[in-house]
Order: C-alpha cells, then structure tokens, then sequence
C-alpha cells in the first residue's frame, strides 16, 4: 500500500503538516486542500476529508485513481470445510466463552456462542480466560508452563505437563488473567524469534505481582540448531525431554540478563536531536482548524476532562454523551460537530449495569439499534480491566503492551472519541504527586496526538469543597495543566433552587461548569442538565422493573416569562400613582406592588426571590429606574419611578 507521503504527492496541493500530509481530497472539487493523511503503525494510511466528506467516500475515491488496495474478499469463517481445529476457552464452571479457530489456509480467528446453536465471530465483551482454565485449577499444586499458542500448550499435555497460554498469540497476555496464576510456579517458554522472547518479558512482568516464582526454559538455548521461529512443539518433536524442562529452566532475571535485548542500540546519526525551525508567516486560512468532535469540549488529539463527586450524574451526563456523538444527534441540545465511533470504558461499574443505563439512555431520546451499530464500543473493568501505569521504585512504569493494545482497538475500529470513567482505575500511581500523574496523562496525550482521537477522562473531586473550579479535581496540580478542557458537574444547591422557583426537595438538576478551557471560547454562562427516571420495563414474576437515571436538556426557567406587555404597563400605571421605594425591608417597597400585580405571596421564599429578579431585570433594561429622593423624614433614600414607557 502507498504511504501517506505517496498519496499526498500524487494528489495536487500536497504539504507537509505535524503529523503527516495535507492534500486536495479527491472526493469533491477542492481547491484548499483538506484531506489530512497519515501512517499508521498497522501499515495503514489514516485519512480524513475535513470539508466533511465520509472515510468510505475519499477511500472509494483514491482507490479509483490507484492509490488504494482494492478491499478483500470477507473470509467465509462460517464454511467447516476451512477449520482445521478448535480451542475451547472455558471458565472456572467448565462453561464455554469462546474459541479460537485455526485455519487451514493458515490463519486464526476467534468466536463465541450466539446463544442460537451458532457462532459469532467476535469476542468483544466477552470475558478472557486463560486456555485450559479448570485444569489449571484442579491441579492447583502443580508448576504452569506459559508458552505461546494453544498447539503448544496441548503437546505439553499429552505429556503430562500443566501448560496455558493466551488467545491471539505474542503480545496478548492481558493484566486480567494474571489473577489466575496467584501464587503459581511458572515457567515461561518462548517462541524461537524475537516476537516470543519478548512476549516472555510481557508475560513476566504482568505476572511479577501475581506469580509465587518466574522462571524461563528457552528452547533455543538448548539446542541451538534450532530453526527460527520454532517452538517448543518443535523442539518437542526434535527429540527434546520434557522431563528435562524443569530441571533446565533458570530464574527470569537470569535468562533476560544473558539473552540481552532483541532491539540494536541506536547509533549517532540516528539520535533526534533538537533543531530550531524557523516559523514562516503563511496565510491563516491555510491553518487547519482545531477539530472539535462536540461542542466545544471534545476536540481530536487532545485530552479532556470532567470531573464531579460521586452521584453527581457525570457518569449519566457522559453516556447521553457519547451516545450523541456515536448517533450524530442532539439528545443534550449540543452541537455533534462530527459523528464518529465513541469507546466508553467504564471501570467501576458491571456490565448489566451499563447495559441498563445506555437502553434507558437511547430508550428516553428515541434512539434505535441502527443509531448505535458499529459506532459505541462499551467495556465494563469488572468483566475486563487494564492499568496503563503503576508506580514503582524507578518512578512511573508505563505498561506499553496496554498502551500498545489501546491504540491498535483504536485504529481498528476507526475510535474518535475514547472515554475513561473514572480515571483513578486505569493507573496505580500516586494522586499527590505531580511528576507521577504528569507521567499518565503525558502518555494519554501521545495516545491523543498518535491516533487523532478526542481522549475523556473522568476524575473524582475533593469533598467538602464549595466552589466550582478546576483546582477541585482530585490529583496533583499537574492533571489541570495537562488537559485541554475541564468541566465541573454538581448537584443544585438550595439557593439556586430558591432562586429557580424550584420546590422538588429531590432536585434532580445538575450544573456543568466550563472549569478550564484553553481551547474553546467562554461559554458565558452554566450548563444545566436534568436527571429523570427511565423504567426498562424488564419486570419479572419476582423482581420489578429498572428505573434509570437518564440526562436530559434543561435551561434555568426565566423569571421574567410571566411579565407580559399588560403586566408591565400595569405595574408602571401604579408606580407612577404612587411613591415606592427600593429598599426590600421598606413597608413601600416596590417589590409588594409587583407581586400584587402576579398574584404572588411573598411569605413565600420563592415568590420573594422571582420578585426581586424581575425587579432586577426591570430596572436593567430601563422599564423602571431608581432615583434618590427625600422621605418624611427628609432622608434621601432610592425610590423607584417609571422609566421608558412600555409599547
């Protein structure tokens, strides 16, 4: 496939930008270019016309001028006569997850039960075990050997040996099986390249707080004559004594220490070193705008946040969210400035529970499956969870198969927006220090800028702090500094209920404050969001049904709706029959005529506050003015007259 580069210079217009290439896009007539190109690590060209034309359209038009490989033939996985083999991965119970498929023509795939006597041929959501789980378990006492594939892990059993191994093969092992092997022996053994040797450290590592002792037989140290690429099937069918395995294993440290790195020391003239670039003033029309997904919060390659306490209904907030920009359509009143595919990773709650609040969610907005599909990616940290870093005696360790694995998710399924709720879950690294913490999110903002993806990260807020602002994210100072844009999400107050003529004593009102944004301009004024109840309508004979929280748009109710033109030229009739004061605590205050004209108490607390945001607004916009005037007393006091008629 051609790079980035030569696709940009066999279109016209093409220039070099930060990450890549600006070209006219082939798509429409265009005479500025628009369509930004750039390498993927996967070897794929990532392309995006920002005059809005779709990904399908501008690839349609570059594969019909050749700059495109034409798109394969989907494989028929359904067809028995490619299969070659089968891998059961199964859970604790024996109960089966999925499995991983090995084809004839060379080639795997995974699947898992559609629940119809079929397949499907994903395993998104599905739980991930470890291969051959309940023999693990039942030989509890017994030494595990981690090897690479599923092939091997069988060779080593029809030897009597205790083996497993991961789904997918190098790279793959996930933080979420390591559990499984707590307080386990393990001997670790690599594929003959340098893919397995380094799926061995990964291994390693991810096990180092799990596993009782790590140790290493290397095949290829054994014997070797042993070809590339081989394995320890190989090695097996070679003439190797599995018995012989245990006795030749070392420790891990040992086996790294002699192996060394598989990666060359760079030489001089490979280093980066800086250079200073000489800025060149060009026409800012040229400049690409910043590519703001939703309103003025989401924007690609950079990091967001919003923040609140726990039961502030951010979490409910982000999902009607990500459910707008997932469906391209306004459920909250904010402008979706470009549809695109959100991931929602939530690791605190279980997936049954996301599943309820994204069904109310759509349910509530009149969203359908077609919205939704191959657009919203949910994951649940109790059925799958990940840390991207951790402290340790050297500072912040960055887990770089999970960042790895994030960005290869991301590009795959083309994610424009990746959301972390909450933040705390995804690292193991210190709140109160701020070299820690900057260490995190630098590497969120690396993920931001690599993939061109809008990143949202959700942390908690101090308790007991009475002002909305940024500095009341919990964390080290260095997180405000990292992100781009920052929201503050918090339950209405008594005042400002007083003030909205609001008497629910439940309240379900939340505000959204614009806490930082070095990004967007000023919004002006406070976002408000509702929360109602949504009932699933999922009763059973013994249980009733679900309600949920589901957000909605809500805008502070205008005091000033119930002051039509007669309303208005009656109350200035009277003030200009009269004498009338400013004072609130005046027996002639202004405000007792007001509300006598609405029909208000004023004993009411609420009534009192509409009246003096009506009087407020009356005297701002010049309906009614206060002059300074003298009392029986002889005393200047501010008194209230008619100022510009109403019409």
């Amino acid at each position: 496939m051609p790079s980035a580069k030569e696709i940009a210079h066999a279109l016209s217009g093409a220039k070099r930008i930060s990450n890549g290439w600006m070209a006219c896009c082939p798509a429409h007539d265009d005479k500025n270019p628009s369509l930004s190109l750039n390498d993927g690590d996967n070897g794929k060209v990532l392309v995006k016309c920002h005059a809005g034309c779709s990904q399908e359209t501008v690839i349609k038009a570059l594969r019909n001028r050749g700059l495109w490989p034409e798109k394969p033939a989907a494989p028929r996985l359904q067809t028995a006569k490619r299969i070659e083999r089968t891998y059961d991965y199964r859970d604790e119970n024996g109960t089966l997850l999925y499995q991983v498929v090995r084809l004839k023509q060379k080639g795997f795939r995974q699947r898992k039960p559609n629940g119809k006597g079929g397949w499907e041929y994903s395993v998104t959501n599905v739980r991930k075990v470890p291969y051959r789980l309940p023999e693990l378990l039942d030989r509890h006492d017994e030494t595990v050997f981690v090897v690479e594939g599923e092939k091997d892990v069988d060779a080593l059993f029809d030897r009597g040996m205790l083996a497993t191994c991961n789904a997918g093969g190098s790279g793959k092992w996930t933080l979420e099986l390591s559990p499984h092997l707590q307080g386990r022996s393990v001997i670790l053994i690599p594929d003959n390249d340098a893919a397995g040797r380094n799926h061995v450290r990964d291994v390693a590592d991810k096990l180092s707080c799990y596993a009782d002792s790590i140790q290493v037989f290397d095949p290829s140290i054994d014997n070797p004559a042993l070809a590339e690429k081989s394995d320890i099937s190989d090695w097996l069918a070679n003439g190797g004594d599995a018995e012989q395995i245990l006795a030749r294993s070392i420790p891990f440290t040992e086996w790294d220490k002699r192996l060394g790195s598989d990666v060359d020391e760079l030489s001089d003239h490979t280093i980066d070193a800086p250079v200073a670039s000489p800025f060149v003033f060009g026409d800012p029309a040229n400049i690409p705008p910043r590519e703001f997904i939703y309103s003025k919060h989401y924007i690609r390659s950079f990091v967001s946040a919003t923040g609140g306490v726990g039961g502030s209904g951010k979490s409910t907030i982000i999902i009607a969210e990500a459910l707008s920009i997932a469906s391209g359509k306004e459920l909250l009143g904010e402008k979706v400035q470009e549809r695109c595919p959100v991931w929602y990773v939530n690791l605190e709650d279980p997936k049954d529970e996301l599943d309820r609040r994204i069904a109310a969610t759509a349910m509530h907005h009149g969203l359908t499956p077609d919205d939704l599909e191959g657009r919203l990616f949910v994951n649940s940290g109790r059925s799958s969870s990940f840390v991207l870093a951790e402290d340790s005696s050297n500072g912040v360790k960055i887990v770089e198969p999970v960042k790895a694995a994030l960005i290869q998710e991301i590009q795959e399924h083309e994610i424009g927006v990746l959301i972390i709720d909450p933040f705390v879950k995804v690292h193991r690294v210190s709140e109160n220090a701020n070299e820690r913490i900057d260490a995190v999110l630098t590497v969120f903002a690396e993920i931001a800028e690599e993939t061109r993806i809008a990143i949202e990260l959700v942390p908690h807020l101090r308790k007991g702090n009475g002002t909305a602002g940024a500095d009341e994210i919990r964390g080290a100072s260095s997180f405000i500094g990292a992100v781009r844009a920052a929201r503050i999400v918090k339950r209405m107050t008594d005042d400002e209920a007083r003030k909205a003529g609001i008497k629910d004593p439940c309240r379900p009102f939340v505000r959204v404050d614009n806490a930082k944004s070095n990004m967007a301009p000023p919004a002006g004024k406070t976002i408000w969001r509702k929360l109602v109840g949504v009932d699933l309508g999922n009763s059973t004979d013994t249980r009733p049904s679900d309600w949920v929280a589901v957000a909605e748009e809500w805008c502070w109710p205008d005091l000033f709706d119930d002051v039509t033109v007669n309303v208005l030229k009656e109350v200035q009739h009277r003030v200009a029959a009269g004498k009338f004061k400013h004072n609130v605590q005046a027996p002639d205050w202004v405000g007792y005529l007001i509300a006598d004209v609405l029909g208000l108490d004023l004993k009411d607390a609420m009534a009192q506050e509409k009246v003096k945001a009506i009087l407020k607004r009356l005297i701002g916009n010049g309906a009614l003015k206060t002059v300074k005037k003298r009392d029986k007393d002889r005393k200047l006091k501010p008194f209230v007259e008619v100022g510009e008629w109403a019409k």
